[in-house]
Parts: C-alpha cells; structure tokens; sequence
C-alpha cells in the first residue's frame, strides 16, 4: 500500500471507491509522523471531500505550519506583469473576458482549438460574435474520426495540419483558444500565425496550462513570464493574466483517479475555482498580512495549474 494511501485510511474521512477498486482493509501499525507537506496535503484532500463544511481546516494550514514567515510573493513576476495583474479578487475568467472584449472588439471570432464537438460556439455566438472554428484535421485520437468527418462539412469550421492556418491575413478581431495552446506542435509557428490573422488592436483570449501534468497529448506548458514573452515576440502585449484552477487541484484529480477513487470534489473545485482550499488559504493568509489583492493573485499565478490570458496585438 502507497505511503499516500495509508494516509488517506488512517484519517476520519471517507474516500469514494471507484466502480472497479475494492476497499482498502484498515492499516495495522503505529501511525505514521506527517511532514508538513504531507499534512498539507492531507488538509487539502480532506477540504475537497468535505467541500461545504471541511474546507476550513485548509484555511489554517499557513498558520499552524508556517507561524513566524511572513507570506512570500515573488515581486519579479509581480514587476513583470505589472499593472496586467487583476486588481480585485473577481479572478475575472477567459469567458468574463471574451464578453468585456466585445465592446471594444468587431464580431469575427477564431475559436482556436475549438474541439470536435465546438463546445464553446454557443457561448460566443449569444456573446454577439460572428464565430469560425479551427481544429486539426487529424486528433491523435481515432474515436473523434466521425466527428471530424461532420466538421469537414461546416463552411464555419476550418481544418488543418497544425502548422500554417490556411485563413487570411487580418481576418479576424478576435482569436480565442481554451486549453488549446498546450497542445500544439510547434510554439513559434502558432504563435506567429495567430498574430498574422489578428488584425491589428485584435484580442487573443483564452486559457492555459502552467502546472498541469500531461494530458490528452499536451506537448508545452507555459509560465506566466513565458507566455508573455512568446506573445510579444509577435506582436502581441499583455492587457490582463489572471489565475484558473490551482495546480494542487488538478494534481489530486488525477492521483485520486490513479489509486481507483471517485474525484466528483475536485472536479467542483475546477469548475469554481473560487472555492479552492489552497487560494482560500492564500486569501486569508494575504489579508492577515495586509496585501493587496493584485499581490494575492500573483502568488496564485505562481502555484495555478492554469492560467487566463487577455493580449492585444501591437
């Protein structure tokens, strides 16, 4: 049995088994010492599955294991993004952006990875964009073949081979991509060619990943400084970088999902990421300390597993 899931038995909560894991008998022995990094993550897998009422054990995890330290932000991120650090705790999301960036932005959309199923059309269309799909030609995935076969039919959908986007220059106001950027092959051609079909003043919007493990055929992650400056390599300035879900989150999915338990409570604190125990505890430890909330949202921005992304071409 993994040190990790002696743990998990040996503590008063309850892990739901997976269809196909038979329970776990008790563990026999003395108990075991935790490091501070193992209680940690103890208190925050205990929060996920106690979302309504145990989350506030999480929130006394900086107090009771870091008493004398004061809270570490790391200022060069926080000069280098400067005044594109959000404000305010709203952690205004890729899809707050998108409709903040139609007033200011003409209707044409390029929904960048915009998947076999074309989840995000209906949001964009009701946001007032005129919407146009692209996506590979080829998945990497043979179960999406009759899905690709139907979008290679939609005039509004474009297929390609990942490299050069067969659209013209200029052609569109605003270029969105959701957990796309991750996935391609190579960073400077989509990075340039993404620049190439903005107009210029055009919006690049969306999502991706920083700490996140391999998924789905994931090939780059980016930092915050790193995806900064592929953009501007190309044009592009950052207006505003928010944190998405906490890294410890997506972690912990897919360790639950390794040793056979159910994940229905992490994947609530994916989807609101504002109830994640780590930036709880983040927040209450800023406010103690008396930081400002765009200081706060730079140490999430260190420890996310993804992050939003609102740049403008130059």
């Amino acid at each position: 049995m993994s040190r990790l899931t002696e743990m998990l038995k040996r503590y008063p909560f309850e892990l739901a088994p997976g269809p196909s894991v038979p329970p776990v008998p008790p563990s026999i022995g003395p108990e075991p010492k935790l490091d501070p990094i193992e209680a940690a993550l103890l208190a925050l897998t205990r929060a996920v599955h106690h979302i309504d009422g145990g989350s506030d054990e999480s929130l006394s995890i900086y107090s009771s294991l870091n008493k004398r330290e004061p809270l570490c932000i790391d200022w060069s991120l926080a000069e280098i993004l400067g005044t594109a650090r959000e404000e305010t705790d709203a952690e205004t999301d890729q899809w707050q952006m998108l409709l903040e960036a139609r007033a200011e932005a003409g209707p044409r959309l390029l929904d960048f990875g915009c998947g076999v199923k074309g989840e995000h059309r209906t949001f964009i269309e009701g946001a007032g964009y005129h919407w146009h799909g692209l996506e590979y030609a080829d998945t990497l995935d043979p179960g999406t073949s009759p899905e690709i076969a139907r979008l290679s039919k939609d005039p509004d959908v474009t297929l390609y081979d990942g490299g050069k986007i067969p659209l013209p220059d200029a052609s569109f106001d605003v270029v969105f991509s959701n957990q796309s950027l991750e996935h391609v092959q190579d960073c400077n051609l989509s990075f340039s060619e993404i620049a190439r079909v903005l107009r210029p003043g055009g919006f690049l919007i969306g999502s991706v990943s920083q700490l996140e493990a391999y998924h789905g055929h994931s090939t780059y992650n980016y930092t915050p400084y790193g995806f900064k400056v592929i953009c501007e390599r190309y044009g592009m300035g950052l207006k505003l970088m928010t944190p998405g879900v906490d890294a410890f989150s997506l972690i912990l999915r897919m360790l639950l999902a390794r040793l056979g338990h159910d994940t229905a409570g992490v994947e609530m604190l994916i989807k609101n990421s504002e109830k994640s125990p780590l930036y709880r505890m983040l927040g209450a430890a800023g406010a103690r300390e008396n930081y400002h909330p765009r200081d706060i949202n730079t140490l999430k921005l260190n420890l996310c597993g993804q992050f939003r992304f609102w740049m403008q071409k130059i």
